[in-house]
């Protein structure tokens, strides 16, 4: 059986610490490392995108997600 864990830091010495703990051990590992700006870029690129194209048809957000999440009818339990 295969386990795997995924740990998200930003603390270096933290990785460093995990990366010492496994030496030596039957593991494996994958380092990925991301820049904390690609998200911000995601979080324009999607605000441009609700900005340039919204949605028209509903005109009151409240009532709209009300409707859409009243409970439905279960068959054999009304």
């Amino acid at each position: 059986m295969e386990t795997k864990i995924t740990i998200s830091t930003t603390d270096q010495n933290l990785v460093h610490q995990i990366l010492d703990l496994i030496k030596g051990e039957q593991a494996t590992y994958q380092l990925e490392t991301t820049e904390q700006k690609s998200n911000e870029k995601l979080v324009d690129v999607m605000d441009q995108i609700a900005a340039n194209s919204p949605i028209t048809s509903i005109t009151d957000p409240r009532s709209w997600q009300k409707e859409v999440r009243k409970d439905k009818n279960l068959l054999g339990r009304d």
